[in-house]
């Protein structure tokens, strides 16, 4: 059975009630975690019917405004919240992306690149072990997009990823949209990337849409479209690395991997997203068969 999900949303709250899409295995909802601490009504009882409809699982969080890489100390507030909300749900692990989104105390609202240097590496992994020995549960951090590089980069996109992770004994939380995105925007080798992160310590994927700019120079992380070819390309990739080494260990290891669908911007028709949530089981079911 495999573990498939998709980004809540309050436009989709009455389909959610009532099931009947017919997937292979209940279907797990994840939810922003800032929706779900600042807004009410809608969202707390997706929350709560997400626990005990038998066809649903969850709820997971995904944060937004730790701001792992900022020079500001951890908010220690908001960081209690979290740890309420996830004892609350019994969430068996929480999430936050690897960037900026505050820039001198200031919301950017946005997930922005930062240096990586020994100095940032050594901030990050001092805050995720902290964030850890807090919430007393694993810790998964995300890749996010990018548009600019660093001149003052002294590691590459995936190095520093796989040190953070490392250091502080978190685990991923693999976007495959945002490294096809990034190795078009940055021109570097996405297959490379995929074959440096190890299988044990990824708990979760995400499979996304992104948009080309009308030049084409680079493409947008918009999580507002279908997952794109070559998106499916990298899921493919991921699943025939890792099942041509060793099918079957390797197969149980992709089962106990949660893979969500996001779906963030111009949200469309709910069938429309659990078709998006199909397509990942068929992929996944082709492969298992072909490793058989």
């Amino acid at each position: 059975m495999w573990k498939l999900g998709l980004s809540a949303r309050r436009e989709h709250f009455s389909f959610l009630k009532k099931g009947g899409w017919d997937l292979p295995s209940p279907l797990y909802l994840e939810f922003i975690t800032e929706n779900a601490l600042f807004y009410g009504g809608p969202i707390d009882e997706m929350l709560d019917f997400s626990q005990q409809l038998p066809f649903l699982r969850g709820p997971l969080f995904h944060g937004l405004g730790m701001s792992l890489a900022s020079n500001n100390s951890l908010d220690l507030n908001y960081l209690q919240e979290i740890k309420k909300l996830i004892d609350l749900y019994k969430c068996p692990y929480y999430s936050e992306h690897l960037c900026l989104s505050q820039v001198m105390g200031i919301e950017s609202h946005d997930l922005l690149p930062f240096v990586r240097n020994k100095q940032s590496l050594l901030r990050i992994v001092d805050k995720v072990k902290y964030i850890q020995e807090v919430i007393n549960r694993p810790f998964l951090i995300e890749n996010v997009s990018a548009y600019l590089e660093s001149e003052e980069n002294h590691y590459s996109e995936v190095d520093f990823f796989n040190e953070v992770v490392f250091q502080s004994d978190a685990y991923y939380l693999l976007d495959l949209n945002n490294i096809y995105v990034n190795s078009y925007n940055f021109s570097f080798d996405w297959k490379s990337y995929i074959k440096s992160i190890p299988l044990d310590r990824i708990k979760e994927i995400h499979l996304a849409g992104y948009a080309k700019t009308s030049s084409e120079k680079i493409l947008l992380d918009t999580h507002g479209e279908k997952i794109r070819p070559k998106t499916w390309e990298v899921f493919d990739f991921f699943l025939d690395f890792h099942l041509s080494q060793n099918p079957k260990e390797n197969l149980k290891k992709i089962k106990d991997i949660l893979i969500v669908v996001e779906w963030d911007n111009n949200v469309p028709p709910f069938q429309e997203m659990i078709s998006e949530v199909k397509k990942t089981a068929s992929h996944l079911e082709r492969k298992a068969i072909l490793y058989a």
